[in-house]
């Protein structure tokens, strides 16, 4: 009870002076609505810690029955940078919220950093879904917390997706595309240079006509004609026989050579439960 009244007025507190780092970032779990019970946080809290552990991102799961900025992924993202969670120099990770504030469970998931790349749009909704399914099999708020961490483990597990494999954060904190030119296109580009080059040389090699007669290789202007005449005495003719090759034949040989909606330095995605 202590702890719930002490969480209650650190957000107060927070709420008020937004500029103060108002909690300890060491808990993870800021229960301001007071839907879990002390072992339930002990036991999400061992969750959290494993996955920080595995996969170098930070997880921070919180409640309100307070939002002063309205939007509750304002209050998610104002929650997490005012208090410099994060693990990293692009404080990598990810939070969730459920927020109470108009009695409904209005759910928001926040990536900052690594976390931008980890989890894509398709995976928050994915995520959101196991949440919504463990709410309506009446598994408590402790089922929902424990979807989202099991859900969200699993997908860090994963790696970054290949749709943002091409990605890096910057010195901002945002998520941008590296600038690469596509294979495919490089690929197409070279068959394209080397047809054109080829029909080139086939079309100057059909503009060389055959020569037909010794004339041709001959340089008319350099040839000085004289008369010669010979005088026909007598004819002597020899013959032989020349056997028929019938045995083996050789030859020569040829040698061949054979050639997420992210912007502001975060990403995320919510809905009401």
């Amino acid at each position: 009870m202590k702890k719930k009244l002490l969480l209650f007025f650190t957000f107060s507190f927070f709420f008020l002076l937004p500029n103060v780092f108002a909690v300890d970032t060491s808990l993870k779990i800021y229960d301001d609505a007071d839907l879990l019970t002390d072992s339930e946080e002990v036991m999400l809290k061992s969750q959290i810690d494993q996955y920080i552990k595995d996969y170098n991102m930070d997880m921070v799961l919180m409640t309100t029955l307070i939002n002063p900025y309205g939007s509750t992924e304002e209050l998610a993202t104002r929650f997490y940078s005012d208090n410099g969670f994060g693990m990293n120099e692009h404080q990598d990770g990810i939070l969730f919220v459920i927020d109470r504030h108009l009695n409904a469970d209005d759910a928001y998931i926040l990536t900052t950093g690594e976390a931008m790349r980890v989890y894509t749009d398709s995976r928050i909704d994915a995520i959101l879904d196991d949440i919504s399914d463990a709410k309506y099999n009446n598994e408590g708020y402790y089922g929902m917390f424990s979807a989202f961490i099991e859900s969200s483990s699993d997908f860090a597990y994963d790696g970054v997706p290949d749709i943002n494999k091409n990605t890096y954060i910057d010195s901002n904190g945002e998520m941008k595309y590296k600038r690469t030119v596509p294979w495919f296109l490089m690929i197409v580009l070279s068959l394209t240079i080397s047809s054109v080059i080829v029909f080139v040389l086939v079309k100057r090699n059909k503009m060389i006509q055959k020569a037909t007669t010794a004339k041709a290789y001959l340089d008319q202007n350099s040839i000085q004609y004289s008369r010669k005449e010979d005088h026909f005495a007598y004819t002597h003719t020899t013959s032989a026989y020349v056997p028929r090759n019938t045995g083996g034949s050789s030859g020569g040989g040829s040698h061949h050579v054979g050639g997420t909606t992210s912007h502001g330095g975060h990403g995320g995605g919510g809905r009401r439960l």
